[in-house]
């Protein structure tokens, strides 16, 4: 297992400069140093595939922003968002699910707020999945969704279907929990945790 604690700590520096930052180009370097660090990964493939299916959303959110306030503040929000979701993709390109969760209980983090992180990291594929679900449905339909913008302008078609899809999966994913002992009134057995500093 990869120790995650500089990753981590790396992590966490590069949120808060993503954050704070006020100037387009501060945001444009952090967005270039992540990509720079990204690129060396033989995994960068499988976690580009779950970034690049959030854009559209960025850029919709973009032009919203520049209806409402104008550029400037749609440019910004735009370029924070990719640096945001570009750091925890590039720490994942080098430490994996259980390297985190090994992390989390190391630093002596609550029971259920470490079960709670793991499970929300599990979840993000499966809503690419669907994301690419419904894109694949539009798209065989004859929704021209691959022209350009086509995303962007199809997207109000395109969320009802995604948020019922994320709705029936955390359903889904609540019921395999409840089932498995995980309830309001107990948590599962520690065996997770036992798992996890086992690998």
């Amino acid at each position: 297992m990869t120790d995650a604690r500089p990753f981590f700590l790396a992590l966490i520096c590069f949120i808060a400069a993503a954050s704070l930052a006020r100037s387009p180009v501060v945001l444009g370097a952090l967005i270039a140093l992540a990509v720079a660090l990204g690129l060396p990964s033989k995994r960068r493939k499988d976690i580009s595939a779950t970034f690049l299916a959030l854009v559209p959303g960025f850029l919709g959110m973009a032009v919203l922003i520049a209806f409402l306030e104008g550029p400037a503040p749609a440019l910004d929000a735009f370029l924070r968002l990719v640096a945001l979701s570009l750091g925890p993709a590039v720490f994942f390109l080098y430490c994996g699910k259980r390297d985190l969760e090994l992390l989390l209980l190391t630093l002596r983090l609550p029971d259920p707020f470490v079960f709670a992180v793991s499970s929300a990291v599990s979840f993000i594929p499966l809503v690419r999945d669907e994301i690419r679900g419904v894109y694949d449905a539009l798209r065989s339909r004859g929704v021209p969704v691959d022209g350009p913008l086509g995303f962007i302008r199809f997207l109000p078609a395109m969320v009802a279907p995604i948020l019922l899809a994320c709705f029936r999966v955390a359903d889904e994913l609540g019921d395999t929990l409840i089932s498995r002992g995980l309830s309001r009134r107990s948590f599962p057995d520690r065996r997770w945790k036992s798992l996890i500093r086992d690998k």
